[in-house]
């Protein structure tokens, strides 16, 4: 702590505010308010005390995860070797996770792998037979499971699983049944996307590797680091760079 917080009057928001170059009024405002936007007006809501609590998490939540990126670029860049003419590169992969009761982490876990087999695809099978037809190789087509429709399912904006969630979870009165019967309204038409026969707090989706229901309960509560654009603007607008840099393309290009 610097001399000019080190004080005993000085609370901990205020020591906050200075050291990560921020107004102290306007982190007020962002930690003790959510700006609500319906059709074309605009609404200030006082929250509780719970939920300014959450809003600090969410923000240092976002805070963590930006210098944490910030961090991993730094070390690529210094142990990497831009001449080296081998290397070794190791791929950590998720295993596929299906439990009696599935939650927001096995749904997460779930979508890396979906991503991953996207890109499976995309390498192995969409782009080599692209090139073989290019140059008139012989050969038999390889028919493959693409899931591009399962990854827009839970992408896809502004109308996929993880949209619909961080707009279920900017609502104070949202519960599980809310965010589930709000999947259901908008996602029961879509391929890959099943109601299951009981429960109102659950969902289905058809993964690569098979079905998977998935139990709401937790996941508005987990999801409670998602960027609410007044903490984004509130980085944005630090008098320090390093924090101002932090959610611009400078971040993932350290030095």
């Amino acid at each position: 702590i610097t001399e000019s917080i080190a004080g005993s009057g000085y609370s901990p928001i205020q020591i906050a505010a200075s050291l990560l170059g921020f107004d102290l009024e306007v982190l007020k405002k962002v930690i003790t308010t959510r700006k609500m936007v319906a059709v074309n007006e605009t609404y200030i809501i006082p929250l509780t005390a719970v939920q300014a609590a959450e809003a600090r998490d969410s923000l240092s939540m976002l805070l963590y995860s930006r210098i944490f990126d910030w961090l991993v670029v730094r070390i690529n860049q210094t142990i990497s070797h831009p001449n080296a003419t081998a290397f070794i590169g190791v791929l950590d992969i998720y295993g596929f996770e299906f439990f009696e009761t599935n939650s927001f982490e096995q749904f997460t876990i779930n979508y890396a792998n979906e991503k991953l087999q996207q890109q499976f695809n995309q390498q192995i099978f969409k782009l080599e037979q692209v090139e073989y037809t290019k140059e008139k190789i012989d050969w038999s087509y390889i028919e493959f499971q693409d899931n591009q429709e399962c990854v827009d399912l839970i992408e896809k904006k502004p109308i996929g699983i993880l949209s619909l969630l961080d707009e279920e979870t900017q609502f104070p009165k949202s519960t599980a049944e809310t965010f589930a019967r709000k999947l259901i309204t908008n996602l029961s038409k879509v391929k890959n996307f099943e109601k299951p026969r009981f429960g109102n707090t659950h969902f289905t989706v058809d993964h690569y590797a098979g079905k998977v229901t998935y139990d709401t309960s937790s996941f508005l509560e987990k999801n409670k680091d998602f960027m609410v654009p007044e903490q984004v603007q509130l980085l944005d607008n630090s008098s320090l760079t390093f924090i101002s840099n932090l959610l611009t393309k400078q971040a993932t290009q350290a030095t």
